[in-house]
């Protein structure tokens, strides 16, 4: 077992770019041999090596940070294995450690002052108990089970490494878990083994994404489309990764293209969410809270419902409620644009 691993040995450190490694120094290590038993020692270092896969290099370099603090905390406790408690037990355990520390185990949230969130410590913590539980409860879709894998030639699974998969408990929800589940599976039917290895990349980017700050919900069934493309346009760009490439066409002309990454999550919402306006609209009342559109509502007399039921003749009524869709979806995407166009000013 490894007593240290540097972390110019990890993944991340392979794909950054050249400035990024500067920031790097073989001080930034993760000293495994500070756990106080073997077992602890061999699944913190499979979690790190993990986290070196899907992470980027600038969240690995703070993980290091968050690893010494642990190693404080494992060597206060009489344990051999992180499996040997329940997650609730750990995280009641650690808060308080990390609060007699004069660290802080909460804040206050960006998006909610009246709500608190956990600190970024508290759940490098927990991720490890979610990594060690996906471990024991196969939250994992390997490669070799996917249709794609099955067609693909020796020397196509060769490229791949050893054993892929896609990680669901990198998701923040058991219901995000069930829905990528079921469309990484389907797309693995339609997509050659290459392309779903790189759709991998895509889906890690993807879990960072839902794991931000930017983002608060239980299933992608919870927002539209547009409003989904908006929000990760912007967690891109705050994370430096471009919305668009340069591509060519079929006449040799240079365009613009949506980064692949983009067009991966869309896909995604449309096999999750493949009638999710004609689920209210084909009512002839229409719950707004259920419309997969963001509402401004008036707060003093908030409007609930559209009642067409007045409308007798069948025709008119239902032309009419073609173009209440229309023009909220018209609105969403100029909403979309104009928040697009803030960002990049």
């Amino acid at each position: 077992m490894e007593e240290v691993i540097d972390i110019r040995t990890l993944q991340c450190y392979q794909k950054a770019t050249e400035e990024q490694r500067k920031k790097c120094t073989s001080k930034l290590s993760f000293e495994i041999g500070k756990l106080p038993t073997l077992k602890l020692q061999e699944e913190w270092t499979f979690y790190i090596k993990h986290c070196g896969e899907v992470k980027s290099l600038s969240s690995v370099r703070q993980e290091t940070v968050y690893f010494k603090r642990v190693c404080e905390f494992m060597n206060h406790l009489s344990v051999d294995s992180m499996k040997v408690q329940t997650k609730a037990v750990w995280g009641q355990q650690f808060e308080s450690w990390v609060s007699a520390q004069g660290l802080k185990a909460y804040r206050e949230s960006n998006k909610n002052k009246n709500w608190r969130e956990r600190t970024p410590i508290v759940l490098y913590f927990l991720h490890m108990l979610d990594f060690i539980d996906s471990e024991m409860s196969g939250q994992r879709i390997y490669f070799k089970d996917l249709a794609c894998y099955q067609e693909a030639s020796e020397e196509e699974r060769k490229k791949c490494g050893r054993e892929p998969y896609f990680d669901l408990s990198l998701l923040p929800t058991q219901q995000l878990r069930k829905e990528w589940g079921a469309y990484i599976k389907e797309s693995a039917r339609i997509y050659t083994l290459g392309t779903s290895f790189q759709h991998r990349v895509y889906y890690n980017q993807i879990c960072r994404f839902l794991n931000s700050r930017i983002v608060c919900v239980k299933s992608m069934r919870e927002q539209s489309k547009e409003k989904w493309e908006y929000q990760f346009k912007r967690w891109l760009m705050t994370e430096g990764i471009q919305i668009n490439r340069k591509s060519q066409s079929v006449y040799s002309k240079e365009g613009i293209a949506r980064n692949p990454n983009i067009s991966y999550l869309l896909r995604m919402v449309d096999f999750t969410c493949p009638n999710i306006w004609e689920d209210e609209t084909e009512k002839d009342i229409w719950e707004l809270e259920k419309l997969p559109i963001e509402i401004k509502n008036n707060p003093i007399k908030k409007v609930k419902t559209l009642n067409f039921t007045n409308i007798r003749q069948p025709d008119m009524r239902n032309e009419i409620k073609k173009e209440f869709i229309y023009c909220f979806r018209r609105k969403q995407s100029l909403r979309l644009q104009r928040g697009l166009q803030q960002g990049n000013d």
